[in-house]
């Protein structure tokens, strides 16, 4: 991720300089086609929308602090989709890193979603189009790897993403001067019942799934009350939440 802020903020700080915008025309998990095991699990979804935040507000290992107020970034990410080894041969199936896979066969059924489907999904509800877009300090005290990020949404609300990249479950408390919260979750799922997490083939948000027709059947958040300016926030491993704060006039 320091490589990727670096070039990212080198070359988004180059096309301002000039008068033009930066996008990201080609990016995913790996190289290749992506790794079996790494970009069709769960995993992907985790460092996709790691990955967004961090292309629409690099922060250069180099010169740390230089763009806190994210006034350097992408203006768009393309992730990358392919068949599984050569090109314009759909038949032989899907690329590790698909976002979205097609139906390889003559039936040419719905396509359906990957892991990593899930990330952008979440980030075109919550983050696309909003304002005020910083990055935010986490603290853990057993040093685990939480990343924030914060956004303006509508009137008043302010909305934290929290991204375990850990490998282990994380219970945090949230400092907020609100009175209520709405929390969207998205995490690894296991069909089999393994308890896998980073490495789970399948991903929700709000323990939903895209159906088999392509369609989403909507966003199903929790919501609960803040006690004297704090609340606690339990994160599995490879799991990210929206928590969208509220003020007392709600």
């Amino acid at each position: 991720m320091d490589n990727f802020n670096y070039g990212a903020y080198k070359h988004a700080d180059e096309a301002a300089q000039r008068g033009l915008g930066y996008r990201l025309g080609e990016i995913n998990t790996s190289a290749g086609r992506g790794a079996q095991g790494v970009s069709d699990v769960a995993a992907s979804a985790t460092w996709a929308l790691d990955v967004m935040f961090n292309a629409a507000c690099p922060q250069p290992p180099d010169r740390p602090g230089v763009n806190a107020a994210c006034k350097i970034g992408a203006s768009g990410v393309n992730f990358h989709n392919a068949e599984v080894n050569a090109f314009y041969r759909p038949e032989e199936g899907n690329a590790y890193y698909n976002t979205v896979r097609y139906d390889p066969s003559p039936l040419m059924g719905a396509p359906s979603a990957a892991p990593e489907y899930y990330a952008l999904l979440l980030f075109a509800e919550f983050a696309q189009g909003t304002d005020g877009l910083r990055p935010v300090a986490v603290s853990t005290e057993d040093g685990s790897l939480v990343k924030g990020w914060q956004v303006q949404g509508e009137a008043a609300e302010r909305r934290l993403f929290l991204i375990n990249k850990s490998d282990h479950s994380v219970d945090m408390t949230v400092s907020a001067p609100a009175a209520s919260y709405q929390l969207n979750r998205m995490s690894p799922h296991d069909p089999t019942g393994a308890g896998r997490t980073l490495d789970a083939p399948e991903m929700r948000i709000d323990g939903r799934a895209v159906s088999a027709d392509g369609a989403w059947p909507g966003f199903d958040a929790t919501e609960g009350a803040i006690s004297r300016g704090r609340f606690e926030v339990s994160l599995g491993s490879g799991e990210a939440v929206v928590i969208t704060l509220h003020g007392k006039g709600r």
